[in-house]
């Protein structure tokens, strides 16, 4: 543990990375901080809509007078411009319905007949379907405009940051001893590579984690102040984009999913750039 505090303590040392990460952190918050979804509809406006459950025409009313409040013309359609926001309201009334359709066109095609063998795998795959839809249609999706969970879960320009940072990390970690000398003395010692190497992944570990952390923290703070991330424990189906998901989760849940899975994939970056680097160092030696 101590060679990774040490090895922590090296890589935090290095100003091109610390430089590195302090403009992409700016960065980053420059673009969250100035990310408009819809132009000329302000935050205010969205965070107070975001307050509102648009499960009915009343409700659908309390917004379209919240929303007169700050502009003119057609409030919902500026505030939901990609599409009409009578099909993301139709999609969530009708959502039971067409998982119901679903279902019933699974059970049918999971049925036995003169196209499909009996347990084939088409077959199987559609009782999976039916199965899987079955869980999942007493949920009851809310509609909110999701800005600010949706700038969260696309937020490209962060993860192209964050690739930016691991790569650079690894290779700032990966050569540091060889330009110090160090790699020669660790050569020398037992075991030393192997030390050396898994002191150099739990370092690369825990600045991966904590540089996701800040990273899409910042973007989900920053869209939780502006928008409002609406009631966390609503089902997933009530975000345009996983209407038909069939698993069954908040998107509270959702969130740390996604998060997890994202640091999880870089840190595979950085494993992956570190047998590069050590491949390439071995050949340079030979």
């Amino acid at each position: 543990m101590k060679i990774a505090l040490y090895e922590l303590y090296k890589a935090l040392k290095s100003k091109v990375l610390l430089i590195l990460f302090v403009a992409l952190f700016l960065l980053n918050l420059a673009l969250s901080a100035t990310y408009t979804p819809v132009p000329g509809v302000p935050d205010e406006c969205i965070r107070e809509i975001n307050k509102v459950y648009l499960s009915t025409s009343e409700e659908l009313s309390v917004a379209e007078s919240i929303a007169n409040k700050y502009i003119k013309d057609n409030v919902l359609q500026n505030i939901f411009p990609d599409k009409k926001y009578e099909d993301k309201l139709n999609r969530v009334k009708n959502y039971n319905t067409t998982i119901r359709n679903i279902k019933s066109e699974a059970e049918q095609r999971s049925k036995p007949s003169v196209f499909s063998k009996e347990n084939s795998f088409t077959q199987l795959s559609f009782k999976d379907i039916f199965t899987a839809y079955n869980n999942v249609i007493e949920n009851k999706p809310s509609f909110y405009p999701d800005y600010g969970t949706e700038r969260y879960i696309n937020s490209a320009d962060t993860d192209l940051m964050m690739l930016v940072f691991v790569l650079m990390l690894t290779v700032i970690v990966c050569c540091r001893d060889k330009m110090t000398g160090m790699a020669a003395v660790i050569r020398q010692t037992p075991k030393g590579r192997i030390h050396s190497a898994g002191a150099k992944l739990i370092a690369c570990f825990l600045l991966t984690v904590t540089s996701a952390v800040l990273l899409y923290g910042t973007v989900l703070l920053t869209g939780t102040i502006r928008f409002g991330l609406g009631d966390l424990s609503r089902c997933i189906q009530s975000i345009p984009q996983f209407t038909l998901c069939n698993i069954n989760m908040t998107v509270g849940e959702y969130l740390v999913i996604h998060f997890l899975f994202k640091t999880s994939a870089f840190f595979i970056v950085v494993v992956v750039m570190m047998i590069i680097c050590t491949f390439l160092k071995n050949v340079a030696a030979a």
